[in-house]
């Protein structure tokens, strides 16, 4: 899977860089992001999940679209994508209640590379993508805000790549979207499902995958 993340990557960036030549049109866009994870541990009670809520961010990016006919076109770019969660915890002690809540923020610079299907109507299109991503992590950090009674304390952390128990830099996994284009701009919704478990652990029994749904608008340069 490492050496799929490799090419991936590798291929991406050349068809980025050759993208000067064969391009129809390229695109710059962003838009916001709700990004989670998806979670599940085995322990000795057997498999169960975690409970998280979604974090709201942002995506910024440009894409080059390669045409293959009147109604294919491949499609790739870079983009900055902002993922991570929310984790809240609650609990009672001593007639005061203690409150926990961990936000999670991950940036990553994203390749994907979609097979798009567009239909024209005039001097507008609707247009379906699907095809896979390859991230790297560039970003971590944990804010965590404690609450006890009336006192807050409010504290951050950098999160390492690669450490045990840290998190993975590359995820990969599929994503899928819709778009609707009125002359150069366009307004697409797309949703990311991460395939990498992206923390670092020794057990096979434990994956955390990102999970992501974006809105983006953009405008199509021709």
């Amino acid at each position: 899977m490492m050496n799929y993340l490799k090419h991936s990557l590798f291929i991406g960036l050349i068809t980025l860089m050759g993208s000067s030549l064969t391009a129809q049109s390229f695109a710059i866009k962003g838009g916001l992001n709700m990004a989670n994870i998806s979670t599940e541990f085995n322990d000795d009670n057997g498999i169960f999940s975690s409970n998280t809520d979604p974090r709201t961010t942002f995506n910024l990016g440009v894409t080059a679209d390669f045409p293959l006919g009147n109604v294919l076109s491949i499609e790739s770019g870079l983009i900055f994508q902002n993922r991570g969660y929310v984790w809240e915890y609650n609990e009672t002690i001593l007639g005061q209640t203690a409150a926990i809540k961990s936000t999670n923020k991950v940036a990553y610079v994203d390749i994907p590379l979609t097979l798009k299907a567009s239909l024209n109507v005039g001097s507008a299109s609707a247009y379906v993508f699907g095809g896979g991503y390859a991230g790297l992590g560039v970003f971590a950090e944990r804010e965590r805000e404690t609450t006890l009674g009336s006192s807050t304390n409010k504290n951050s952390e950098d999160i390492e790549f690669g450490e045990d128990g840290g998190l993975k830099r590359l995820d990969y996994g599929t994503l899928v979207g819709v778009g609707v284009q009125l002359h150069s701009l366009f307004i697409e919704a797309s949703y990311n499902y991460g395939l990498a478990n992206i923390y670092d652990t020794d057990s096979d029994d434990n994956a955390v995958n990102n999970r992501l749904l974006s809105l983006s608008l953009g405008y199509r340069f021709h």
